[in-house]
């Protein structure tokens, strides 16, 4: 049986289709299809991020059934997306904003000459409440007179498009949407009602929860509700195997682990996981973005020597290939643009010696320096899991992203920090994938 995922990202949306056969046989890829994301809007304030949400759902919905054209035997939909961003619905279920999308600063203005909005939710909730997040967004549109008059619910423009799509007038939302809003409570699995109520939100604006997976139907097939993209990647990423790690590289790079029960860990970020458990996230700012500033450095050593080139990847791949990698490479310390919760932060290069100043050597470097930052990550999740005795290390490590696909040496890197074999997803559009994939379990 085939099903389709879409992922409606900020600046593409895309689609595949998977097919499922025996249950002893793993999904397979079948099709592919990524178009561009043109909704963007501007705005006369530099802090507003806005898109328009009619636009994405006529461009999302063209894809869908250009698919549904070329396979009409899809047996469900699955949706993921873009989190934290939101836009404003009348009580039909039609949009009467923009989508203020995951970018939006606008909270990071000063409220009541103190704080900013996103501060004074982070010091009220205990939580930390960030600049973007939906509920974030929408206390800063309360606070200055900017809800729309004729709006009734606020939700994610993944959910848009599921309720528009199955002819709802009310969003449902999956709990890894309702948790990128902010202002969540994960043990709960609720929103933290009482301090919004505290804080003067009106609380009747806020979507629904989904009670099932199945949200409605399109054209007479099952649709479900929106995944959030991070946990539908990780679905994708690990092909389904979801007790495992997934270590993603693309511009920054990512780690995701299972756990089934409800747990936190210091320096990284839980988020609940629509098959049950929760997955514990870990994030950087550097990935292949890292491995992008070597080869300017090299770039622009040529051009120092009058060699003229635009592109060194060719050449980096060329030397690892030809040599094994030696004993005494230098520490790289891959935070070249902070991190998440310290933007001071900065990257080194430790360890250097007579003899290991050499292209070759500062190549391998930035390869551990990068898989060595997640694998930190790791090991927070590791001591955490320790001390509280819960259920055992995962077995599997699983990788996904254009860095990690495009280079084997990263991948041996990975290999050699985690002591796993690193088995790349079959899926190259993870997010959309895992999306069908989440689809084809669940309905």
């Amino acid at each position: 049986m085939k099903y389709i995922g879409l992922d409606i990202g900020t600046t593409t949306i895309s689609a595949a289709v998977i097919d499922c056969g025996a249950s002893d046989i793993p999904a397979q890829p079948v099709f592919y299809r990524t178009v561009p994301n043109n909704a963007a809007l501007s705005d006369a304030d530099p802090l507003r991020r806005i898109q328009d949400p009619g636009a994405i759902i006529r461009t999302a919905a063209d894809l869908l059934d250009d698919l549904l054209s070329l396979y009409p035997e899809v047996s469900g939909i699955g949706i993921t997306g873009q989190q934290h961003g939101i836009l404003y619905t009348d009580k039909n279920g039609d949009a009467v904003s923009p989508l203020y999308t995951w970018q939006d600063k606008c909270a990071d203005n000063p409220f009541q000459n103190e704080t900013t909005y996103a501060a004074y939710l982070t010091d009220i909730s205990g939580a930390m409440q960030a600049s973007g997040y939906g509920n974030v967004t929408h206390f800063y549109q309360q606070s200055t007179g900017c809800v729309p008059q004729d709006a009734a619910k606020y939700c994610t423009v993944p959910d848009y498009f599921a309720m528009k799509i199955t002819g709802r007038r009310v969003p449902a939302a999956d709990p890894s949407m309702s948790a990128s809003l902010g202002m969540y409570d994960l043990r709960s699995g609720d929103f933290m009602r009482d301090v919004m109520e505290k804080a003067g939100f009106d609380l009747s604006l806020l979507p629904e929860k989904a009670t099932a997976p199945v949200i409605g139907y399109y054209r007479g097939i099952p649709v479900t509700a929106a995944i959030g993209d991070n946990q539908a990647s990780f679905i994708g990423g690990t092909e389904a195997d979801i007790k495992s790690i997934l270590v993603n590289v693309g511009t920054g790079s990512q780690i995701s682990i299972y756990t089934e029960k409800y747990m936190e860990c210091s320096g990284l970020e839980t988020r609940p996981f629509p098959l049950g458990g929760y997955l514990i996230v870990g994030a950087s700012l550097c990935g292949g973005r890292a491995y992008a500033l070597l080869n300017k450095f090299f770039e622009e050593t040529a051009l120092m020597l009058g060699t003229d080139t635009n592109d060194c990847y060719a050449n980096m791949a060329a030397l690892l290939e030809k040599n094994p990698k030696p004993q005494n490479i230098p520490v790289f310390d891959t935070r070249f643009q902070g991190t998440r919760t310290d933007p001071t932060l900065k990257g080194s290069i430790t360890g250097l010696d007579a003899n290991n100043f050499h292209p070759l050597h500062f190549i391998y470097g930035m390869l551990d320096g990068i898989s060595s930052e997640l694998f930190d990550m790791f090991t927070l999740y590791r001591d955490s899991l320790s001390e509280s005795g819960s259920s055992p290390l995962p077995a599997s490590l699983y990788g996904s992203g254009g860095g990690l696909r495009k280079n084997p040496a990263l991948i041996k890197s990975f290999e050699e920090h985690f002591g796993l074999p690193l088995h790349l997803s079959a899926f190259q559009e993870e997010a959309a994938s895992g999306a069908a994939v989440y689809a084809s379990l669940v309905i």
